[in-house]
Protein backbone atom coordinates (compact mmCIF):
# COMPACT_ATOMS: atom_id res chain seq x y z
CA UNK A 1 0.00 0.00 0.00
CA UNK A 2 2.82 2.34 -0.85
CA UNK A 3 4.27 3.71 -4.06
CA UNK A 4 7.03 6.03 -5.16
CA UNK A 5 6.48 9.53 -3.87
CA UNK A 6 4.21 8.62 -0.94
CA UNK A 7 4.97 8.71 2.74
CA UNK A 8 5.86 5.48 4.53
CA UNK A 9 2.40 5.35 6.06
CA UNK A 10 -0.96 3.98 4.90
CA UNK A 11 -2.76 6.58 2.84
CA UNK A 12 -6.04 4.84 2.14
CA UNK A 13 -7.96 2.08 3.81
CA UNK A 14 -9.68 1.16 0.55
CA UNK A 15 -7.39 -0.98 -1.67
CA UNK A 16 -9.49 -0.28 -4.78
CA UNK A 17 -9.13 3.48 -4.36
CA UNK A 18 -5.43 3.14 -3.66
CA UNK A 19 -4.94 0.95 -6.72
CA UNK A 20 -6.63 3.54 -8.90
CA UNK A 21 -4.39 6.28 -7.56
CA UNK A 22 -1.28 4.15 -8.01
CA UNK A 23 -2.21 3.63 -11.67
CA UNK A 24 -2.69 7.37 -12.19
CA UNK A 25 0.68 8.23 -10.66
CA UNK A 26 2.33 5.44 -12.67
CA UNK A 27 1.05 7.07 -15.85
CA UNK A 28 2.46 10.43 -14.76
CA UNK A 29 5.86 9.04 -13.81
CA UNK A 30 8.62 9.31 -16.44
CA UNK A 31 9.80 6.12 -18.20
CA UNK A 32 12.55 4.10 -16.47
CA UNK A 33 15.01 4.68 -19.31
CA UNK A 34 15.05 8.40 -18.55
CA UNK A 35 16.37 7.75 -15.01
CA UNK A 36 14.05 10.48 -13.69
CA UNK A 37 11.90 8.43 -11.34
CA UNK A 38 11.22 9.85 -7.89
CA UNK A 39 13.15 7.79 -5.34
CA UNK A 40 11.38 6.14 -2.46
CA UNK A 41 11.85 8.23 0.67
CA UNK A 42 11.32 7.85 4.37
CA UNK A 43 8.59 9.60 6.30
CA UNK A 44 9.27 13.31 6.71
CA UNK A 45 11.55 13.55 3.68
CA UNK A 46 10.73 16.15 1.05
CA UNK A 47 9.54 15.23 -2.44
CA UNK A 48 12.36 15.71 -4.94
CA UNK A 49 12.74 15.30 -8.68
CA UNK A 50 16.16 14.68 -10.26
CA UNK A 51 16.90 16.31 -13.57
CA UNK A 52 18.09 14.52 -16.68
CA UNK A 53 18.91 14.90 -20.35
CA UNK A 54 16.32 14.80 -23.08
CA UNK A 55 15.91 14.76 -26.81
CA UNK A 56 12.71 16.81 -27.08
CA UNK A 57 12.48 20.38 -25.73
CA UNK A 58 8.70 20.66 -25.96
CA UNK A 59 7.97 19.14 -22.52
CA UNK A 60 11.01 20.48 -20.68
CA UNK A 61 11.24 23.81 -18.89
CA UNK A 62 14.15 25.91 -17.75
CA UNK A 63 14.71 26.33 -14.01
CA UNK A 64 15.86 29.66 -12.60
CA UNK A 65 17.44 30.17 -9.18
CA UNK A 66 16.28 33.22 -7.23
CA UNK A 67 16.66 34.74 -3.77
CA UNK A 68 13.42 34.48 -1.80
CA UNK A 69 13.17 35.75 1.77
CA UNK A 70 16.88 35.19 2.34
CA UNK A 71 17.03 31.69 0.82
CA UNK A 72 17.88 30.28 -2.58
CA UNK A 73 14.88 28.82 -4.35
CA UNK A 74 14.29 27.29 -7.78
CA UNK A 75 11.39 28.40 -9.97
CA UNK A 76 10.18 26.87 -13.23
CA UNK A 77 10.11 29.19 -16.22
CA UNK A 78 7.23 29.41 -18.67
CA UNK A 79 7.98 28.73 -22.33
CA UNK A 80 5.74 29.69 -25.21
CA UNK A 81 3.19 26.91 -24.75
CA UNK A 82 4.00 25.70 -21.27
CA UNK A 83 1.32 24.30 -18.92
CA UNK A 84 0.73 27.41 -16.83
CA UNK A 85 -1.59 25.78 -14.22
CA UNK A 86 1.05 23.16 -13.46
CA UNK A 87 3.90 25.69 -13.39
CA UNK A 88 1.91 28.09 -11.19
CA UNK A 89 1.22 25.39 -8.60
CA UNK A 90 4.76 23.98 -8.67
CA UNK A 91 6.31 27.42 -8.18
CA UNK A 92 4.16 27.97 -5.09
CA UNK A 93 5.36 24.62 -3.70
CA UNK A 94 9.00 25.33 -4.64
CA UNK A 95 9.00 28.75 -2.98
CA UNK A 96 7.40 27.22 0.10
CA UNK A 97 10.18 24.63 0.04
CA UNK A 98 7.46 21.95 0.10
CA UNK A 99 9.06 20.23 -2.91
CA UNK A 100 12.55 20.49 -4.40
CA UNK A 101 14.26 19.84 -7.70
CA UNK A 102 17.64 18.15 -7.93
CA UNK A 103 20.26 19.26 -10.39
CA UNK A 104 23.13 21.59 -11.07
CA UNK A 105 22.48 25.28 -10.47
CA UNK A 106 23.64 26.22 -13.97
CA UNK A 107 20.58 26.31 -16.24
CA UNK A 108 18.87 23.09 -15.13
CA UNK A 109 15.71 21.78 -16.74
CA UNK A 110 12.70 19.78 -15.60
CA UNK A 111 10.05 17.83 -17.50
CA UNK A 112 6.27 18.16 -17.28
CA UNK A 113 6.07 14.52 -16.15
CA UNK A 114 8.42 15.20 -13.27
CA UNK A 115 6.40 18.23 -12.19
CA UNK A 116 3.16 16.28 -12.21
CA UNK A 117 4.79 13.48 -10.25
CA UNK A 118 5.88 16.02 -7.66
CA UNK A 119 2.34 17.40 -7.41
CA UNK A 120 0.86 13.89 -7.11
CA UNK A 121 3.31 12.98 -4.37
CA UNK A 122 2.56 16.21 -2.53
CA UNK A 123 -1.21 15.59 -2.68
CA UNK A 124 -0.74 12.19 -1.08
CA UNK A 125 1.65 13.61 1.52
CA UNK A 126 -0.86 16.30 2.45
CA UNK A 127 -3.66 13.73 2.59
CA UNK A 128 -1.62 11.49 4.89
CA UNK A 129 -0.79 14.41 7.16
CA UNK A 130 -4.41 15.56 7.34
CA UNK A 131 -5.55 12.01 8.01
CA UNK A 132 -3.07 11.67 10.86
CA UNK A 133 -4.11 15.03 12.31
CA UNK A 134 -7.79 14.14 12.03
CA UNK A 135 -7.30 10.77 13.67
CA UNK A 136 -5.93 12.58 16.72
CA UNK A 137 -8.70 15.15 16.90
CA UNK A 138 -11.87 15.27 14.85
CA UNK A 139 -12.28 11.53 14.31
CA UNK A 140 -12.10 10.81 18.03
CA UNK A 141 -15.04 13.17 18.62
CA UNK A 142 -17.19 11.37 16.02
CA UNK A 143 -19.00 8.10 16.09
CA UNK A 144 -17.79 5.32 13.83
CA UNK A 145 -20.29 6.05 11.07
CA UNK A 146 -19.42 9.75 10.83
CA UNK A 147 -15.69 9.04 10.89
CA UNK A 148 -16.03 6.48 8.12
CA UNK A 149 -18.10 8.89 6.02
CA UNK A 150 -15.42 11.57 6.42
CA UNK A 151 -12.66 9.16 5.42
CA UNK A 152 -14.59 8.05 2.36
CA UNK A 153 -15.22 11.65 1.38
CA UNK A 154 -11.52 12.45 1.70
CA UNK A 155 -10.60 9.39 -0.33
CA UNK A 156 -13.05 10.44 -3.04
CA UNK A 157 -11.64 13.97 -3.13
CA UNK A 158 -8.11 12.67 -3.55
CA UNK A 159 -9.22 10.17 -6.18
CA UNK A 160 -11.03 12.91 -8.16
CA UNK A 161 -8.01 15.21 -7.88
CA UNK A 162 -5.67 12.49 -9.13
CA UNK A 163 -7.96 11.79 -12.08
CA UNK A 164 -7.97 15.51 -12.92
CA UNK A 165 -4.22 15.91 -12.48
CA UNK A 166 -3.35 15.52 -16.20
CA UNK A 167 -5.49 18.59 -16.94
CA UNK A 168 -2.79 20.69 -15.23
CA UNK A 169 -0.65 20.08 -18.29
CA UNK A 170 -3.39 20.79 -20.83
CA UNK A 171 -5.28 23.63 -19.16
CA UNK A 172 -7.81 23.93 -16.36
CA UNK A 173 -11.41 24.91 -16.99
CA UNK A 174 -12.24 27.32 -14.16
CA UNK A 175 -15.43 29.34 -13.79
CA UNK A 176 -14.81 32.67 -12.08
CA UNK A 177 -17.47 34.20 -9.88
CA UNK A 178 -17.48 37.96 -9.38
CA UNK A 179 -18.29 38.56 -5.70
CA UNK A 180 -14.75 38.48 -4.32
CA UNK A 181 -11.20 37.48 -5.28
CA UNK A 182 -11.43 33.87 -4.04
CA UNK A 183 -14.83 33.18 -5.62
CA UNK A 184 -14.77 30.25 -8.06
CA UNK A 185 -17.29 27.56 -8.94
CA UNK A 186 -16.06 24.35 -7.36
CA UNK A 187 -14.95 21.58 -9.75
CA UNK A 188 -12.89 18.42 -9.45
CA UNK A 189 -9.94 20.30 -10.92
CA UNK A 190 -10.10 22.93 -8.17
CA UNK A 191 -9.96 20.15 -5.58
CA UNK A 192 -6.27 19.89 -6.50
CA UNK A 193 -5.71 23.35 -5.01
CA UNK A 194 -7.61 22.47 -1.85
CA UNK A 195 -5.71 19.22 -1.32
CA UNK A 196 -2.40 21.04 -1.79
CA UNK A 197 -3.52 23.86 0.52
CA UNK A 198 -2.83 26.35 -2.29
CA UNK A 199 -5.11 29.37 -2.68
CA UNK A 200 -6.45 30.19 -6.15
CA UNK A 201 -7.10 33.91 -6.55
CA UNK A 202 -8.35 36.34 -9.20
CA UNK A 203 -9.06 40.08 -9.38
CA UNK A 204 -12.14 40.15 -11.64
CA UNK A 205 -14.75 41.43 -9.18
CA UNK A 206 -17.96 43.38 -9.79
CA UNK A 207 -18.02 45.25 -6.52
CA UNK A 208 -20.99 47.51 -5.63
CA UNK A 209 -18.70 50.50 -5.04
CA UNK A 210 -17.51 50.68 -8.66
CA UNK A 211 -20.09 48.60 -10.56
CA UNK A 212 -23.36 48.79 -8.58
CA UNK A 213 -25.71 47.92 -11.45
CA UNK A 214 -23.51 45.08 -12.70
CA UNK A 215 -23.00 43.71 -9.18
CA UNK A 216 -26.76 43.58 -8.63
CA UNK A 217 -27.40 41.99 -12.03
CA UNK A 218 -24.59 39.39 -11.76
CA UNK A 219 -25.17 38.28 -8.18
CA UNK A 220 -23.74 34.81 -7.58
CA UNK A 221 -23.47 33.93 -11.27
CA UNK A 222 -20.21 32.60 -12.59
CA UNK A 223 -18.69 33.59 -15.92
CA UNK A 224 -20.43 30.79 -17.82
CA UNK A 225 -23.83 31.68 -16.34
CA UNK A 226 -23.14 35.36 -17.04
CA UNK A 227 -22.56 34.64 -20.72
CA UNK A 228 -25.83 32.70 -20.82
CA UNK A 229 -27.61 35.66 -19.20
CA UNK A 230 -26.17 38.09 -21.75
CA UNK A 231 -27.51 35.88 -24.55
CA UNK A 232 -30.91 35.68 -22.83
CA UNK A 233 -31.04 39.47 -22.47
CA UNK A 234 -30.05 39.98 -26.10
CA UNK A 235 -32.86 37.67 -27.27
CA UNK A 236 -35.32 39.23 -24.80
CA UNK A 237 -34.40 42.74 -25.95
CA UNK A 238 -34.96 41.80 -29.58
CA UNK A 239 -38.32 40.24 -28.71
CA UNK A 240 -39.35 43.22 -26.57
CA UNK A 241 -38.34 45.66 -29.32
CA UNK A 242 -40.43 43.74 -31.86
CA UNK A 243 -43.43 43.68 -29.50
CA UNK A 244 -43.03 47.37 -28.69
CA UNK A 245 -42.83 48.30 -32.37
CA UNK A 246 -45.93 46.22 -33.12
CA UNK A 247 -47.77 47.84 -30.19
CA UNK A 248 -46.84 51.33 -31.36
CA UNK A 249 -48.03 50.48 -34.85
CA UNK A 250 -51.34 49.14 -33.49
CA UNK A 251 -51.84 52.29 -31.42
CA UNK A 252 -51.11 54.46 -34.44
CA UNK A 253 -53.59 52.55 -36.59
CA UNK A 254 -56.17 52.63 -33.81
CA UNK A 255 -55.71 56.38 -33.42
CA UNK A 256 -56.17 56.93 -37.16
CA UNK A 257 -59.24 54.73 -37.29
CA UNK A 258 -60.61 56.46 -34.19
CA UNK A 259 -60.16 59.87 -35.80
CA UNK A 260 -61.98 58.72 -38.95
CA UNK A 261 -64.76 57.15 -36.89
CA UNK A 262 -65.03 60.30 -34.81
CA UNK A 263 -65.48 62.39 -37.96
CA UNK A 264 -68.09 60.02 -39.29
CA UNK A 265 -69.79 59.95 -35.91
CA UNK A 266 -69.95 63.73 -35.74
CA UNK A 267 -71.41 63.91 -39.23
CA UNK A 268 -73.87 61.11 -38.45
CA UNK A 269 -75.00 62.73 -35.24
CA UNK A 270 -75.48 66.08 -37.01
CA UNK A 271 -77.60 64.45 -39.71
CA UNK A 272 -79.62 62.57 -37.09
CA UNK A 273 -80.32 65.80 -35.24
CA UNK A 274 -81.56 67.41 -38.43
CA UNK A 275 -83.84 64.46 -39.21
CA UNK A 276 -85.12 64.34 -35.66
CA UNK A 277 -85.78 68.08 -35.75
CA UNK A 278 -87.67 67.82 -39.06
CA UNK A 279 -89.65 64.83 -37.84
CA UNK A 280 -90.45 66.65 -34.62
CA UNK A 281 -91.78 69.61 -36.62
CA UNK A 282 -93.85 67.26 -38.75
CA UNK A 283 -95.21 65.64 -35.64
CA UNK A 284 -96.17 69.02 -34.16
CA UNK A 285 -97.88 70.10 -37.40
CA UNK A 286 -99.73 66.81 -37.57
CA UNK A 287 -100.88 67.23 -33.99
CA UNK A 288 -102.10 70.78 -34.58
CA UNK A 289 -103.90 69.72 -37.75
CA UNK A 290 -105.52 66.87 -35.94
CA UNK A 291 -106.78 69.21 -33.22
CA UNK A 292 -108.22 71.63 -35.78
CA UNK A 293 -109.75 69.17 -38.26
CA UNK A 294 -109.82 65.76 -36.47
CA UNK A 295 -108.51 63.91 -39.54
CA UNK A 296 -107.88 60.18 -38.90
CA UNK A 297 -105.17 59.92 -41.62
CA UNK A 298 -103.18 62.68 -39.97
CA UNK A 299 -103.43 60.78 -36.67
CA UNK A 300 -101.77 57.80 -38.35
CA UNK A 301 -99.01 59.96 -39.83
CA UNK A 302 -98.36 61.54 -36.46
CA UNK A 303 -98.04 58.12 -34.84
CA UNK A 304 -95.55 56.98 -37.50
CA UNK A 305 -93.47 60.15 -37.11
CA UNK A 306 -93.43 59.72 -33.32
CA UNK A 307 -92.20 56.11 -33.70
CA UNK A 308 -89.39 57.19 -36.05
CA UNK A 309 -88.24 59.88 -33.61
CA UNK A 310 -88.15 57.33 -30.77
CA UNK A 311 -86.12 54.85 -32.84
CA UNK A 312 -83.60 57.52 -33.84
CA UNK A 313 -83.10 58.45 -30.18
CA UNK A 314 -82.55 54.80 -29.20
CA UNK A 315 -80.02 54.28 -32.04
CA UNK A 316 -78.03 57.30 -30.86
CA UNK A 317 -77.87 55.91 -27.30
CA UNK A 318 -76.67 52.48 -28.56
CA UNK A 319 -73.93 54.11 -30.62
CA UNK A 320 -72.73 56.03 -27.57
CA UNK A 321 -72.58 52.77 -25.59
CA UNK A 322 -70.49 51.19 -28.40
CA UNK A 323 -68.15 54.15 -28.39
CA UNK A 324 -67.58 53.65 -24.65
CA UNK A 325 -66.58 49.99 -25.27
CA UNK A 326 -64.12 51.05 -27.97
CA UNK A 327 -62.60 53.53 -25.52
CA UNK A 328 -62.08 50.71 -22.99
CA UNK A 329 -60.30 48.58 -25.59
CA UNK A 330 -58.04 51.45 -26.56
CA UNK A 331 -57.22 52.14 -22.89
CA UNK A 332 -56.33 48.44 -22.38
CA UNK A 333 -54.09 48.54 -25.43
CA UNK A 334 -52.35 51.65 -24.11
CA UNK A 335 -51.72 49.97 -20.73
CA UNK A 336 -50.28 46.89 -22.46
CA UNK A 337 -48.03 49.09 -24.56
CA UNK A 338 -46.85 50.88 -21.42
CA UNK A 339 -45.98 47.59 -19.72
CA UNK A 340 -44.05 46.51 -22.81
CA UNK A 341 -42.09 49.76 -22.73
CA UNK A 342 -41.19 49.22 -19.05
CA UNK A 343 -40.09 45.62 -19.75
CA UNK A 344 -37.95 46.74 -22.67
CA UNK A 345 -36.37 49.47 -20.55
CA UNK A 346 -35.52 46.96 -17.77
CA UNK A 347 -34.01 44.47 -20.21
CA UNK A 348 -31.95 47.14 -21.95
CA UNK A 349 -30.75 48.57 -18.62
CA UNK A 350 -29.55 45.17 -17.38
CA UNK A 351 -27.88 44.33 -20.67
CA UNK A 352 -26.17 47.72 -20.76
CA UNK A 353 -24.87 47.23 -17.20
CA UNK A 354 -23.43 43.79 -18.05
CA UNK A 355 -22.00 44.91 -21.39
CA UNK A 356 -20.38 47.93 -19.76
CA UNK A 357 -18.83 45.79 -17.01
CA UNK A 358 -17.46 43.21 -19.44
CA UNK A 359 -16.10 45.90 -21.76
CA UNK A 360 -14.48 47.94 -18.98
CA UNK A 361 -12.91 44.82 -17.43
CA UNK A 362 -11.78 43.07 -20.59
CA UNK A 363 -8.36 42.61 -18.97
CA UNK A 364 -10.12 40.61 -16.20
CA UNK A 365 -8.84 43.10 -13.63
CA UNK A 366 -10.94 45.62 -11.72
CA UNK A 367 -10.09 48.11 -8.99
CA UNK A 368 -12.46 46.34 -6.66
CA UNK A 369 -10.93 43.01 -7.65
CA UNK A 370 -7.39 44.10 -6.80
CA UNK A 371 -8.63 45.52 -3.51
CA UNK A 372 -10.39 42.24 -2.77
CA UNK A 373 -7.25 40.24 -3.62
CA UNK A 374 -5.19 42.38 -1.27
CA UNK A 375 -7.78 41.90 1.44
CA UNK A 376 -8.25 38.14 0.99
CA UNK A 377 -4.62 37.10 0.52
CA UNK A 378 -2.71 36.88 3.79
CA UNK A 379 0.57 38.63 4.41
CA UNK A 380 3.50 36.53 3.09
CA UNK A 381 1.11 34.10 1.43
CA UNK A 382 1.95 32.50 -1.91
CA UNK A 383 -1.06 31.97 -4.18
CA UNK A 384 -1.85 30.98 -7.75
CA UNK A 385 -3.26 34.01 -9.57
CA UNK A 386 -5.74 33.52 -12.44
CA UNK A 387 -6.19 36.10 -15.18
CA UNK A 388 -7.03 35.88 -18.90
CA UNK A 389 -6.95 32.07 -18.81
CA UNK A 390 -3.40 32.20 -17.44
CA UNK A 391 -2.17 30.92 -14.07
CA UNK A 392 0.78 32.59 -12.39
CA UNK A 393 2.33 32.71 -8.93
CA UNK A 394 1.66 35.72 -6.70
CA UNK A 395 3.00 36.77 -3.31
CA UNK A 396 1.88 39.39 -0.79
CA UNK A 397 4.54 41.24 1.17
CA UNK A 398 4.16 44.42 3.22
CA UNK A 399 0.70 45.06 1.84
CA UNK A 400 1.80 44.77 -1.80
CA UNK A 401 0.75 41.96 -4.14
CA UNK A 402 3.53 40.84 -6.49
CA UNK A 403 3.39 38.59 -9.55
CA UNK A 404 6.27 36.18 -10.20
CA UNK A 405 8.00 36.79 -13.55
CA UNK A 406 8.41 33.33 -15.12
CA UNK A 407 8.81 34.22 -18.78
CA UNK A 408 11.70 32.16 -20.13
CA UNK A 409 13.04 35.27 -21.84
CA UNK A 410 14.12 36.57 -18.41
CA UNK A 411 16.01 33.41 -17.52
CA UNK A 412 19.34 35.23 -17.68
CA UNK A 413 18.07 38.30 -15.80
CA UNK A 414 18.65 37.63 -12.08
CA UNK A 415 17.21 41.00 -11.05
CA UNK A 416 13.91 40.48 -12.87
CA UNK A 417 11.88 38.33 -10.47
CA UNK A 418 8.72 40.12 -9.32
CA UNK A 419 6.36 42.70 -10.78
CA UNK A 420 3.89 44.74 -8.76
CA UNK A 421 0.31 43.62 -9.24
CA UNK A 422 -1.47 45.75 -6.64
CA UNK A 423 -0.61 48.03 -3.74
CA UNK A 424 -2.59 48.89 -0.65
CA UNK A 425 -3.80 52.31 -1.81
CA UNK A 426 -5.39 50.79 -4.97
Amino acid sequence: RHFAGARDAPVFGNPEVYGRLRDVVAQLAPPPTSRLAIPHRRQGEMATAPLGRHDDDRDFFKVKRIDFLGAKRAIVCQNENGPCPLIGIVNVLLLRNAVTLQGAPDRPEVSAQELMSLVAARILDENARQENDSSKGDFEAMDAEQAEAMRQNQEQNVSDAMAALPSLATGLDVNVRFRHALDFEFTAELAIFDLLDVTLCHAWVADPAHHPEAAAAIGARGYNQLMERVIELTCAAEEAERNHAASVERDSIAASVGAIDAGKMNRSRSEEEMVRHAMQLSLEEATRGNEEEGNEEEDVVAAIVSELVSRAANASEEREDGDAGDDDERESSRRESSRGSVLLADVLAERYALDDFLASSASQLTRGGLASALDRVNERELVVFFRNNHFSTAFKLDGVLYNLVTDQGYLGEPDVVWEVLAVGDG
